[in-house]
């Protein structure tokens, strides 16, 4: 659980990337459109480096797999947290979740967790609004599409099975100005 902890502390103190017109580019902990059961499910061999790029490979709805790249501060979060976790006697196996318990030994976390983590930097940045994992995920679609990346391509960074879904997200999105993603400077 920490790693989510210090990706969205990130995401409140700043963390952000340059827009370009590629999703593939634009990730963070956030920023990878990724679904709370995606994030709920990797495993520590989904962190991987493949052509000196650090990427999550995240399982979405029936089994389809995708990769994401990471921003470097997302890739040396994930990093210390390994470090930390292995100086604490916790080491996380290739087998092992990921997103850890910290009460539970056996991994992973709850739905409910997450969203309590929200709430908890939320508190602390002084930001008064309802955001949850999922509309992060839209503000991502969100954000993708005004900086001009295809829709097609949107569809497939973020997991949508159909062009459609992702044309729903677009046509019911916020200005990117007003998105809750925007509130914790994912886009900045």
């Amino acid at each position: 659980m920490r790693i989510f902890l210090k990706q969205l502390k990130l995401g409140v103190q700043g963390l952000s990337a340059k827009p370009t017109h590629s999703p593939r580019s634009r990730s963070s902990g956030s920023g990878t459109g990724a679904r709370k059961s995606e994030i709920l499910s990797l495993r520590r061999a989904d962190f991987i480096r493949k052509q000196g790029v650090h990427h999550l490979i995240l399982r979405g709805k029936r089994g389809k797999i995708r990769e994401v790249p990471l921003l470097d501060a997302v890739k040396v979060t994930i990093e210390d947290y390994l470090a930390m976790m292995s100086s604490i006697g916790r080491a996380i196996g290739e087998k092992d979740f990921l997103v850890q318990n910290q009460y539970n030994r056996s991994g992973g976390c709850c739905h409910e967790t997450i969203e309590r983590v929200i709430k908890k930097y939320l508190r602390l940045a002084e930001i008064d609004e309802r955001i949850t994992p999922h509309s992060l995920r839209a503000s991502v679609i969100t954000h993708l599409y005004q900086q001009g990346v295809d829709v097609v391509d949107t569809s497939e960074y973020v997991g949508h099975a159909s062009v459609e879904t992702t044309k729903g997200y677009i046509k019911r999105a916020k200005r990117v100005e007003e998105s809750p993603g925007l509130k914790i400077s994912l886009f900045s």
